[in-house]
C-alpha cells in the first residue's frame, strides 16, 4: 500500500495566475506530488476579482464546484441563469459533462475574495445553494449541506478553544485556514496556510487567536 505522508501548504509557496483583472493563488491541485486520482479533493484556490471585473471558469465532467465568498457578494453567469451570493452563503454545481462559467464582481470600487473547492463526485446535473451561519455555532464546525463525500465544514472559534475529531474509519483532511492561526494535529498555520492530512485516525486541533476561521473537508 502506498503510505502517503502529511503536507503543510504554506501561504507564501502558493502558485499565482494574475491579470489586471483577477489574483489566483492555488493550494491544492491534483498534479501535487501529494495527491493522486484516489483523492476526491482536486482543487483548492483563494480568487480575488477587480471591481466590475470577472473570471471564467472551466468545469470539467463529474467534477462538484463549490464557491465560498469570503469579501462580497459575487454573481454566477451560466447560459441564462444569473445568482449571487455573498459571504454567509455558498453555491454547489456539478455537471456530467464540461461547461464553463462566469464569476462576476457586481461593484464598481471593491474587489471580492473568494475560495473555490473542485471534488471528483458522481452526481448529474445539480446546483444549489445554502446558508452558513457561523457564529450561531461559535467554536464547532458548521457542514455544507451539499450531499457530497467528501464533507465540507466551515468553522468560526474564539483564541485557545480545541476540537478534536475521532474518524470511524481512517481519513484524509484538508485544513484551511481562512483567517487566524491554528495548531492542527501538531502543525502550526497561520493566516491562509493550509495543511493535508493523509490516512489519519483522528483531527486535533487549537485556535490560537480570536475569531479565526477555517474550512475542513474530510474524505
Amino acid at each position: 500500500m502506498k503510505t502517503k505522508s502529511n503536507i503543510i501548504h504554506l501561504a507564501e509557496s502558493r502558485s499565482i495566475t494574475q491579470t489586471a483583472d483577477y489574483r489566483i493563488l492555488t493550494s491544492i491541485s491534483s498534479t501535487e506530488s501529494g495527491l493522486d486520482k484516489a483523492d476526491k479533493l482536486k482543487l483548492y484556490r483563494d480568487t480575488t476579482i477587480a471591481p466590475t471585473k470577472s473570471i471564467k471558469i472551466e468545469q470539467f465532467p463529474d467534477f462538484c464546484y463549490v464557491i465560498i465568498p469570503l469579501v462580497g457578494g459575487l454573481e454566477i453567469r451560466k447560459n441564462e441563469t444569473q445568482i449571487f451570493i455573498e459571504p454567509g452563503q455558498y453555491y454547489l454545481q456539478n455537471r456530467s459533462e464540461k461547461q464553463s462559467f462566469l464569476v462576476q464582481n457586481p461593484y464598481e470600487t471593491e474587489h471580492i475574495n473568494f475560495l473555490e473547492v473542485c471534488i471528483d463526485c458522481a452526481f448529474e446535473k445539480y446546483y444549489t445553494t445554502g446558508n452558513i451561519n457561523l457564529d450561531d455555532n461559535l467554536n464547532g464546525l458548521v457542514e455544507l449541506e451539499t450531499l457530497l463525500s467528501p464533507k465540507i465544514y466551515l468553522g468560526k472559534f474564539t483564541a485557545r478553544k480545541e476540537l478534536l475529531i475521532n474518524f470511524e474509519e481512517i481519513s484524509n483532511v484538508y485544513f484551511f485556514v481562512v483567517s487566524g492561526s491554528f495548531e492542527a494535529n501538531g502543525m502550526l498555520l497561520h493566516n491562509r496556510d493550509s495543511a493535508s492530512f493523509m490516512m489519519v485516525e483522528c483531527l486535533d486541533f487549537e485556535s490560537l487567536s480570536p475569531e479565526s476561521i477555517v474550512i475542513v473537508v474530510i474524505e
